[in-house]
């Protein structure tokens, strides 16, 4: 792709640029512009890609009489080759309403500048292989939380009114149909628009909040889950990273002990949500590396572990250790100060 540079390479893998391009065998077309010429073309070929933004109709990626999945070469041949139905005389379906998403998405990959959009609905300013992925993983994480959608509220509702088919779990993207693709990212885009604002709607949406409703943080913890598993982790994603984290803690949902495990010395975490790892507590408290390690063996900063912490990676929690830095000062002993 012409916007990925060298350093956002890693953001696409193979296996992940492979999941957003189509296969020969899985291609896609719109049937105004085969009509006037018999040839594929280039911007039908990303996965994202599900309309036609010249005619403003949803790309074709069956065959309109028997349902095949379509290749390039039958596109190319304007036939398909199970029922030899014609394929330019495809009656094309017009997307009413607002495509934006598909604007900038299939603006992106073309590789063309798309700065006064970007500017004008307040995108993340990051390079566009960064939000890009952002989307993906959005989108990735809003279908494999299906069974969520018929309770979620505005802007996230939009998904069981216009996507009613069955979609099993894990399934890939490009076996969706145009018109599932375009709903789908459409929506995730809502959580990238208005920067934070759009992704804190997106949130609040997915918590589904009500001071009635029991269990308010069930589906955002279960998508809660789902985010902070590797490919989240990024440090490219820190400036989602943070909202998200700072979301959590405002709404009292605990943090996920695997990320705060692996974030526990970054700079931004632990300024973010105070807890920290071993290697923070020397400077915290002032104190020699002799007298840390006696510490940490007899156990005198027990209290100062955070409740989620686990033995082999201890956590501490910053205000408690300055708490127990501060009886120090006012003259407690090591020992009293552990109780």
């Amino acid at each position: 792709f012409p916007w990925i540079g060298l350093s956002s390479k890693v953001m696409l893998t193979n296996n992940l640029a492979y999941g957003c391009l189509r296969s020969a065998e899985a291609a896609q077309y719109c049937p105004h512009c085969l009509n006037t010429a018999a040839y594929h073309r280039l911007n039908w070929i990303p996965v994202p890609a599900a309309i036609c933004l010249e005619h403003g109709c949803l790309l074709v990626s069956q065959c309109p009489n028997c349902l095949k999945r379509l290749s390039i070469q039958e596109i190319v041949r304007n036939h398909c080759k199970a029922c030899q139905k014609d394929l330019s005389t495809t009656e094309a379906v017009s997307v009413k309403g607002n495509f934006l998403s598909q604007k900038i998405i299939q603006s992106w990959f073309a590789g063309t500048d798309v700065t006064k959009l970007t500017d004008e609905y307040k995108l993340p300013p990051y390079n566009p292989a960064v939000v890009y992925r952002f989307l993906e993983n959005l989108s990735q994480h809003l279908l494999t939380r299906r069974e969520d959608w018929t309770i979620l509220p505005a802007p996230l509702d939009v998904l069981s009114k216009q996507i009613t088919s069955p979609i099993q779990k894990r399934q890939q993207l490009h076996t969706l149909t145009p018109g599932v693709i375009f709903h789908l990212y459409k929506t995730a885009f809502t959580g990238a628009m208005d920067w934070p604002n759009g992704l804190l709607q997106f949130l609040d949406a997915y918590r589904a909040y009500s001071p009635s409703r029991q269990n308010q943080n069930k589906h955002l913890n279960l998508l809660r889950n789902n985010w902070f598993q590797p490919g989240w982790r990024n440090p490219d994603f820190k400036f989602a990273q943070q909202i998200l984290i700072n979301y959590l803690l405002a709404h009292n949902i605990q943090l996920p002990v695997y990320f705060v495990e692996q974030f526990r010395s970054v700079a931004w975490f632990v300024e973010q949500t105070g807890l920290c790892s071993v290697e923070h507590i020397e400077p915290t408290l002032d104190v020699s590396t002799q007298d840390l390690h006696q510490f940490l063996l007899r156990g005198l900063l027990k209290s100062c572990l955070w409740t989620h912490s686990r033995s082999q990676t201890p956590i501490f929690e910053r205000d408690k250790l300055l708490t127990l830095k501060q009886n120090w000062k006012l003259g407690w002993s090591v020992q009293e100060a552990s109780y």
